[in-house]
This record gives C-alpha cells, sequence and structure tokens, in this order.
C-alpha cells in the first residue's frame, strides 16, 4: 500500500551517520509504514518510530 504524505521531512544528521525521517500519518498509516520498513531494513539497520502529539513544525513547512 503506498502512503502519498503531504508533509514529511527526511535526511541525514550531522554526523552522516543517522537520519530522521518525519511525517504526518493517522496511527494506522504509521504502523504501516513502520511495518514496510521493518521488512526492508531490519537485518541492516537499527530504527524507531516515536509519535509526537504536537507538529505545528511541518505546517510550517508546507508553506
Amino acid at each position: 500500500m503506498a502512503i502519498q504524505r503531504k508533509n514529511n521531512v527526511s535526511g541525514a544528521l550531522s554526523d552522516n551517520k543517522t537520519g530522521i525521517a518525519i511525517f504526518e500519518a493517522t496511527d494506522e498509516e504509521a504502523n504501516s509504514i513502520y511495518d514496510n520498513y521493518d521488512k526492508i531494513c531490519s537485518n541492516v539497520l537499527a530504527y524507531y518510530l516515536y509519535q509526537w502529539d504536537a507538529m505545528p513544525i511541518l505546517s510550517f513547512l508546507d508553506k
């Protein structure tokens, strides 16, 4: 299932060894993204999914 998100930001951090992706999604969409990522990256990367309830920055980035 492909999920198109209007508000998302991703990229490497300053050490160029770690990265971050921030996206707006429902719980169902976020779990689907995590499950798909797990299938692809579980043997290669350490990754975590955190919920941040206050994401007003995405509204500013969209403008």
